[in-house]
């Protein structure tokens, strides 16, 4: 009895299979990375080290065994898994980015940041941005690459990342509203 096949019996064993297996992580772009672990340790610290180890953001990935999303606190026992058995990272948009509303209508700039989630229609975001200064939001004009914002879009739809800027514009003097901001 030599070599690691006789370590994994002397070590222990569940149910006559060893008590270490190898798992295999495959990344979206086929990278892979190997692990040897524990039947009976939790999955956490694998999707952890994978991502490390593959330059992914870990809230960015879902990891998936025979269809089933893997919680980080599930066990190879738990999810039947044997030796050698794949386990899919799956890249998945963030829900929710960082836009910051830029607007020059008063002798400071009125920066305001927003978390808001990939496929809320910008109208909310437009609405809390005049909300904060008491402006009715008809007197802007929302800009983003050049391009005017309306109300019904999403940061989605536009392809929106985090970090994204977003111009507040007044149409100044044009409404009754508007000419508060003079």
């Amino acid at each position: 009895m030599g070599g690691v096949e006789g370590r994994r019996r002397i070590v222990g064993s569940h149910n006559g299979a060893p008590t270490y297996i190898n798992l295999k992580i495959k990344s979206p772009n086929g990278h892979e990375v190997y692990f040897n672990v524990m039947r009976s340790s939790e999955l956490r610290r694998v999707m952890i080290v994978s991502c490390d180890r593959l330059s992914l953001e870990v809230n960015d990935i879902r990891f998936v065994y025979k269809g089933h999303y893997v919680l980080a606190e599930e066990t190879p026992d738990q999810l039947r898994m044997e030796d050698g058995d794949v386990i899919d990272a799956i890249s998945v948009q963030p829900r929710k980015i960082n836009v910051t509303v830029n607007g020059e209508f008063t002798e400071n700039q009125n920066i305001v940041c927003f978390r808001i989630k990939k496929a809320t229609q910008l109208k909310r975001l437009m609405t809390a941005y005049c909300d904060r200064y008491s402006l009715h939001v008809t007197c802007f004009a929302f800009l983003w690459n050049g391009r005017r914002l309306r109300y019904d879009q999403t940061p989605d739809e536009l392809k929106m990342e985090d970090g994204e800027e977003i111009f507040a514009m007044p149409h100044l003097p044009r409404c009754e509203n508007c000419r508060q901001l003079q």
